[in-house]
């Protein structure tokens, strides 16, 4: 089973008429896709300054409530301000939903409660835990298969 766990795909901004170009725009971009994510609460976002033209690169940086910082890779998919949006750590909330979606596949329902904060590093493995309707308790081995955080799951 393979999952994404990306800030999200982010498309321009509704109603905003900021061009790629503008560092602002691209702030403002990662800040709310970020925030959408439980424990991404972001205090401030930084991106170099300079236009962006379509499959340009931008490593910004979150710093997140508390001083924790997360990496952020947006990369411009046109000129007019959609951004491929990949932050450098899990996101617990879509990892979890994505072990909820599995188990109901297999008639289980279940929650899942993962690490927040987890660096995305190919080929390293975490574990969540959930508890089915019964209270039964189960482990969800989660194993990062490529850089923009997708991953395999497996259940013990």
């Amino acid at each position: 089973m393979t999952g994404l766990a990306l800030a999200g795909l982010a498309q321009a901004l509704n109603g905003c008429d900021a061009t790629a170009s503008d560092s602002h725009y691209l702030e403002n971009l990662i800040r709310t896709s970020l925030d959408d994510h439980p424990g991404f609460d972001v205090q401030s976002v930084a991106c170099p300054r300079g236009s962006v033209a379509q499959g340009v690169v931008v490593r910004c940086t979150a710093t997140l409530t508390g001083g924790h910082t997360v990496g952020v890779r947006a990369t411009a998919l046109d000129g007019q301000g959609a951004f491929h949006i990949v932050a450098s750590e899990m996101l617990a909330d879509n990892v979890e939903r994505e072990i909820v979606r599995t188990l109901l596949e297999r008639s289980i329902k279940a929650r899942a409660v993962c690490p927040e904060h987890v660096k995305v590093v190919i080929g390293r493995t975490f574990d969540c835990s959930v508890t089915d309707a019964t209270g039964r308790h189960l482990t969800a081995a989660v194993t990062i298969v490529d850089a923009d955080g997708g991953f395999r799951l497996g259940f013990s």
